[in-house]
């Protein structure tokens, strides 16, 4: 995984924090004042009453940070009503603080044991929301925080608090909980006089290598030049990392060989987000409704539902059987709320016989790339160059130069966001030559060929336009329908299959004998409509699309900068897949939080899994 840093912190400002009050907003914002990014810890978030409270102390508070991190443990996960119930009771009459407890109600969905990144206020909040066993989640959490508010509980002893914090944090308790002396200062904590507050200072040297808001100086209240990056590559990958890093002050320069969006794998003109199940919940399914949340609520902030995406919901057709739900109690309620076996109702609606496996996952859904890829690199402090092929990276004091094929110079920075899918190799090559460099390691990426078929609802019979199910339909490839699409007639409802799969192919010309095997898996995936199905898809009229993207042998992205001194200042964003559209802004996120030294948008464990670090 990336490197963290290990440096002594300044030492605490202890100015203000006798009148920060006991806990929750007014202890938050006190210590927070005249900072650029904080990161508040809750050691009980209930039913989040503290959490909102801190919200609209930063809506309210003129010198509040830019942007607030706040993770919190909850041993069971909160329910949307009770956040409203409480909400009502401890502010009714103040509507934006009701809105925000509404926004937040709604988020509270398939909270599943772990970490969860919630976000608000269009980015602002970042909320970290660790659910289950708190002696399992420390070792999940990867940052200091620079204020706590402590509810005294088993599991949260001084400890533990100690582990999460730098030299100057702050924390805080209820004001008739008796906390002693002799308990905190072993741990470094120093009681504040006549407040129930302490201030992290240990008298021992100390040092963290857990990362923190003022480690590389983005944090704090220092000024100084917005850092540059250069993204090569527009597509989903490229615009999401380049979106993470504009909403947080970087300037940012996109790079795209095409003459316009979407020349690449992110051409596509629909696809699908959905989780991935498995009967033990591993890895990539975690990893999968991680990427998932993260994209709707992008979504939500940036695109229009039923235009550019629909949280549709999705049937998966489980052919060969070959996929299963967790069981008891590792797949809870909670656990239903994303996946569960599809109702009889449900299997006969989508043209499916009532004896096949089918599970219906509620937090799934159909999205149009160019709209995402559109929005986010409209972000302010983005620019946007196309028609601009890199070629090679050269190193230059701290700043990399990115040259063209004509040994043009296109851009410069001190920072490198690879983002161009199976090419990305070309370039660490042009930085070590894999024949005068025995020791370079290359990224063990795949090309992974796909073609869709694709044509509007008109073209297809009365008959078989009224019998096609309304939600996306996965399994042997996936159908979409109802999807406004760029069609030769302009902008209509459209259909969309396939794709077609073939290794280590970089050819994108539409190919006649992968229209007529996308005819066979759409028929495969709807049994009950496969006669009509085969005879309404003419493939000489049938539109396609043909594109190549790049995996790797865990079937995970490579995220984040590389561990060979060679590459510093190179970040990777690549490897997706076929799930760029449920992977690629967790993807930036993740970049983002490791070049800001900000908290992660998961689970420690699961962000290691996908470090570029791993393979370079």
């Amino acid at each position: 995984m990336p490197p963290r840093a290990m440096s002594p912190l300044p030492a605490p400002e202890k100015t203000n924090l006798a009148a920060a009050g006991s806990t929750g907003a007014a202890f938050h914002s006190q210590a927070w004042q005249g900072q650029r990014q904080w990161h508040a810890l809750e050691t009980d978030f209930g039913n989040g009453e503290r959490f909102l409270s801190t919200c609209m102390a930063l809506k309210q508070d003129v010198k509040s940070p830019t942007r607030l991190f706040f993770t919190a443990f909850c041993e069971h996960p909160p329910q949307p009503q009770g956040v409203l119930r409480a909400a009502s009771l401890h502010s009714p009459f103040q509507t934006s603080f009701q809105e925000l407890a509404q926004a937040l109600s709604r988020e509270c969905r398939g909270l599943l044991p772990g970490v969860h990144r919630l976000v608000f206020m269009h980015g602002r909040v970042q909320l970290n929301l660790c659910i289950g066993d708190a002696a399992k989640l420390w070792k999940e959490i990867d940052f200091a925080a620079d204020s706590i508010d402590w509810q005294p509980a088993p599991g949260f002893e001084p400890l533990n608090l100690a582990r999460l914090s730098r030299r100057g944090t702050v924390l805080s308790w209820p004001a008739h909980v008796p906390v002693a002396h002799e308990d905190m200062a072993p741990h470094g904590f120093e009681i504040l006089p006549q407040t129930p507050m302490a201030c992290y200072h240990p008298s021992w040297p100390f040092q963290t290598n857990l990362r923190t808001s003022t480690a590389l100086g983005h944090g704090g209240s220092s000024h100084h030049e917005p850092p540059h990056v250069v993204v090569v590559g527009a597509g989903l990958a490229g615009s999401a990392a380049a979106a993470s890093l504009a909403q947080r002050g970087w300037h940012v320069q996109v790079l795209d060989a095409g003459p316009g969006l979407g020349a690449g794998a992110s051409g596509l003109p629909a696809g699908i987000f959905a989780t991935h199940v498995s009967a033990d919940d591993n890895v990539l399914s975690r990893i999968t409704r991680d990427g998932v949340r993260a994209t709707w609520q992008r979504a939500q902030d940036l695109l229009m539902q039923g235009t550019d995406w629909q949280q549709s919901g999705l049937l998966e057709h489980l052919l060969k059987g070959q996929r299963k739900l967790p069981t008891g109690d590792q797949w809870p309620a909670q656990g239903h709320e994303w996946s569960s076996p599809a109702s009889p109702s449900q299997v006969l609606a989508a043209g499916l016989p009532e004896s096949n496996a089918v599970l219906w996952h509620a937090m799934a859904g159909w999205m149009r790339p160019q709209s995402l890829i559109q929005a986010q690199l409209k972000t302010p402090g983005i620019t946007l160059q196309t028609s601009s092929p890199v070629a090679g990276l050269q190193k230059s004091g701290n700043m990399w130069l990115l040259w063209s094929a004509s040994e043009e110079l296109l851009a410069q920075a001190e920072h490198v966001i690879l983002a161009n899918g199976f090419d990305c190799q070309a370039l660490l090559d042009s930085v070590m030559p894999p024949k005068t460099s025995p020791t370079a390691r290359r990224l063990p990426a795949t090309a992974l060929r796909g073609q869709v078929s694709f044509g509007a609802m008109r073209s297809l019979s009365p008959a078989l336009q009224t019998c096609l199910p309304h939600a996306p339909v996965n399994g042997h490839g996936s159908y979409i329908g109802g999807v406004p699409m760029q069609l030769s007639g302009g902008v209509e409802d459209g259909w969309i299959v396939g794709s077609s799969f073939q290794r280590d192919d970089l050819d994108t010309q539409v190919r006649q004998l992968d229209q007529t095997s996308n005819q066979n898996q759409w028929a495969e995936l709807l049994p009950l409509l496969s006669n009509e199905i085969l005879a309404a898809f003419d493939t000489a009229q049938t539109q396609a699309w043909a594109g190549v993207r790049a995996t790797l042998p865990d079937r995970l992205p490579a995220v984040g900068p590389m561990q060979n001194p060679a590459y510093q200042g190179i970040s990777l964003c690549t490897g997706m897949g076929a799930r760029g559209i449920s992977w690629s802004v967790l993807c930036g996120e993740l970049n983002a939080a490791w070049l800001n030294q900000e908290p992660l948008p998961m689970a420690a464990s699961l962000a290691r899994l996908m470090a570029a670090s791993r393979y370079l």
